[in-house]
């Protein structure tokens, strides 16, 4: 018999690997598993040739307590050429007592161990997921009947078990894996949006590897991924382009518009950008056909607020930098509404991945248009490339595709409502030369209609706070109090006109009365002001929009 067939477990016992594999999110919450003890409870331990047949020596007993690992794998990594001078079992002592084992107990402790983190995640994700209330409950009781080890489905970048998304849970550093989950599944439902190419990519954690290590090698030619996503860009322009770093187990979130040649950093924990991000992104730029990606000349910072002390929440946080690049209404993540982040984190892929088996996997992807290669995209055969990666960015879901089932499925979920607001100025796309702005002692000869302004609510920006209280070339000044909520229309220029209407052009006139339209944070009303340019603003009520 070979040796390998020799110390295997059997199939059909308890704790055997085929066991942990068929075991189920419900099972595992409910089964009793082995303690295992602390390293060095084994004091001596040799070989025998004798082949132990009691169940002591060949099974786990009821309340046994299984050695650990770390006194396990010597004994292990010895047996096979101890197997083949005519050994079958090993003496171990702890306590005082010596037992015998059969090899084949010691692999199925062994076993015992590397299922131990997977039975933890496993029980504390179920009781999670039962006690935060993120699933309907159909799909509760289809999330029972997973199997724990069971890989998560629907991805091209990433495969891992289910049993760790249990990274999602308090404040535990997101593996990596998860992470770039959820960057494909920012992409696939963008992508969702159009029935042309995207332009708007989220690139997961591969790429600003190889791009680094490329890059720090000197290398004149690019790897096979970064190849194929520089065609990508040249065939169809890219609106925004975002990626997300994992250095030293810390994630960090980058948006490129190339529109305003900005670069920026969203860092939960305050870090600058590493030395060498600027550098290599603008090789791996440069020289795409077209001029429309202008290097950026340096990395700004982003609006991101900081994790709290002991807090693994850097993943969660990046995904969500790159999302608001996206949004017009995003939700911004912080330390307080962490939680409520990874709940809808979780939620997103488990339902996700509970759509995707019931869809049948033919036709899913198209490949997005690809301009021909350029010299410096000539693929060699070099050994010191980049293994390389599934790039999900280079190819849009049909419609065939589960995303789209899943679009609709999300909807009917029990609703985790994450806070929203207006980004910081630095968020924005837009830059401030872009937005010409007449000076107030230009402005022509007033109209007589009388339009309505909407203001757009940003209680986080103390820039825009717009004060009535002052004088004004074109208001007069109030004597009345002066509410907490105050706007000041001398440092802002607005273009009135009525709701619904398109914008008037830069060089038309202002009327001299009108209405401004203010959000009230504080109800689901506008609150409206009635100006002219003789006289003061005054409340008009409250608009239902």
């Amino acid at each position: 018999m070979k040796f390998s067939d020799y110390a295997t477990p059997h199939s059909s016992l308890k704790y055997s690997s085929e066991y942990f594999s068929a075991l189920t999110f419900e099972r595992a919450h409910s089964i009793d598993y082995p303690v295992i003890g602390k390293p060095g409870f084994i004091t001596a331990w040799c070989f025998d040739s004798n082949e132990p047949a009691s169940a002591s020596s060949t099974l786990v007993q009821p309340g046994e307590v299984v050695l650990h690992a770390d006194d396990l794998l010597p004994i292990s990594r010895a047996m096979e050429l101890a197997y083949a001078k005519g050994s079958r079992s090993v003496v171990v002592t702890f306590d005082g007592i010596a037992v015998i084992y059969h090899f084949s107990k010691i692999r199925l402790l062994l076993v015992i161990n590397n299922n131990r983190p997977a039975i933890i995640g496993a029980r504390s994700l179920y009781s999670h997921i039962i006690a935060s209330n993120i699933l309907l409950s159909s799909d509760l009781d289809h999330f029972k009947t997973l199997r724990i080890r069971a890989p998560v489905t629907g991805f091209q970048v990433t495969q891992f078990p289910l049993w760790k998304l249990a990274c999602l849970l308090g404040e535990t550093w997101l593996e990596e894996d998860v992470v770039n989950a959820l960057l494909e599944l920012l992409y696939l439902k963008n992508a969702t949006a159009t029935n042309n190419d995207p332009t708007f990519i989220a690139l997961p954690t591969s790429f600003a590897q190889d791009m680094r290590y490329l890059f720090e090698a000197g290398s004149d030619t690019y790897s096979s991924n970064l190849s194929l996503l520089r065609r990508r860009l040249r065939a169809v322009p890219m609106a925004n382009i975002s990626f997300v770093t994992c250095e030293n187990d810390h994630f960090s979130g980058y948006r490129y518009f190339p529109k305003f040649s900005s670069l920026r950093l969203g860092d939960s924990m305050g870090r600058p950008s590493s030395g060498d991000i600027l550098p290599a992104f603008n090789w791996f730029i440069d020289g795409i056909s077209g001029g429309g990606y202008p290097a950026p000349e340096g990395v700004g910072e982003g609006h991101m607020p900081l994790q709290g002390p002991q807090s693994g929440s850097c993943g969660i946080a990046s995904v969500n930098f790159v999302t608001r690049g996206e949004l017009s209404d995003p939700p911004i993540w912080d330390d307080v509404s962490s939680p409520l982040f990874r709940n809808k984190a979780l939620q997103d892929i488990i339902v996700y991945h509970l759509t995707v088996q019931q869809t049948s996997s033919e036709n899913w992807l198209v490949q997005c248009a690809l301009a021909p290669l350029e010299k410096s995209e000539v693929l060699i055969d070099d050994p010191y490339q980049p293994v390389g990666y599934n790039d999900y960015n280079l190819y849009r879901p049909t419609g065939t595709h589960p995303i789209h089932a899943f679009s609709a499925k999300i909807r009917t979920q029990p609703l985790i409502a994450l806070p929203r607001g207006t980004p910081k100025r630095d968020d924005s796309q837009l830059s401030a030369s872009s937005i010409p702005v007449p000076p107030i002692s230009k402005l022509p000869a007033f109209s007589t209609s009388a339009p309505v302004i909407i203001l757009p609510a940003d209680a986080d920006d103390d820039d825009d706070i717009i004060d009535l209280s002052g004088s004004s070339p074109i208001i007069s000044p109030q004597p009345t109090k002066v509410e907490p909520d105050i706007i000041d229309l001398t440092r802002t220029i607005f273009h009135p006109r009525p709701r619904n209407s398109a914008p008037p052009p830069h060089n038309s006139a202002p009327p001299p009365s009108g209405v401004i339209v203010l959000p009230d944070s504080d109800s689901d009303d506008d609150v409206v002001i009635e100006y002219t340019t003789t006289s003061s603003l005054r409340q008009m009520g409250n608009f239902v929009g």
